[in-house]
């Protein structure tokens, strides 16, 4: 039988993440962002890392301002945010910007965690962002209709946040549908360690049966209570 994960502090999950990794960080707009975890990892002083961000915002600002960032690979940095260390990072050239498109950030993803070498997808099929990325195109082996090979991009860490977890490590996703939730999943599964911050602890017997557990105790590497744990 698995052990479930561990029940660490911000600071000993971020020892988990070493110098030149690349992370997932999970969330939406402003849901299911992970940033106590960021800013832990900030101040860890962890190195030349290579974040892959659905939609990029404060948690990652948190790294850019603390130097943690070598490469950034997302969809867009959040405009609402004011001027920032991200944009003066890239600016500056001492961060690298992989600007990519949901379908192909996904089709990346979905291949990793599949096992697979390359994800089909007609997203971003004519555009600059895929001439840009160097993506190619295929034949579909039973329509001949051209599709971009997507390559894989396994995560070394995923870095995620949810309401939250049993103490044996399942954890549960929003109690309502919040929009493009099922994201989140995507990154854990395409990750070789998976840490998770959430609000609360719940009694194992809350996930029998529940619709809203979505990660099993053997996907999570560490559960963090960030509603009653400091440092």
């Amino acid at each position: 039988m698995s052990r479930g994960p561990l029940l660490l502090r911000p600071v000993e999950a971020a020892a988990l993440v070493s110098d030149g990794d690349t992370v997932g960080l999970g969330g939406i707009l402003q849901r299911r962002r992970p940033t106590e975890l960021c800013l832990a990892l900030a101040t860890a002083g962890v190195r030349e890392l290579h974040v892959m961000s659905f939609l990029a915002g404060p948690e990652t600002e948190s790294l850019a301002a603390a130097g943690a960032i070598a490469a950034l690979t997302t969809g867009y940095v959040d405009p609402t945010l004011p001027p920032t260390a991200t944009e003066a990072g890239l600016a500056s050239g001492s961060m690298a910007l992989r600007e990519t498109s949901e379908q192909v950030f996904v089709g990346g993803l979905l291949a990793a965690s599949a096992g697979l070498p390359f994800w089909p997808t007609f997203g971003a099929a004519g555009s600059d962002v895929a001439a840009a990325l160097g993506l190619r195109e295929i034949r579909c082996p039973y329509t001949d209709r051209p599709v971009l090979a997507v390559p894989a991009t396994p995560l070394d860490v995923a870095v995620l946040h949810a309401e939250a977890a049993t103490s044996s490590g399942a954890v549960f996703g929003p109690s309502a549908r919040e929009f493009l939730d099922d994201a989140d999943l995507v990154l854990a599964r395409a990750a070789r360690q998976v840490i998770v911050s959430v609000e609360r602890i719940v009694a194992d017997e809350e996930a029998v049966g529940c619709k809203t557990a979505v990660l099993a105790p053997f996907e999570v590497t560490a559960i963090v209570d960030v509603g009653t744990t400091s440092g």
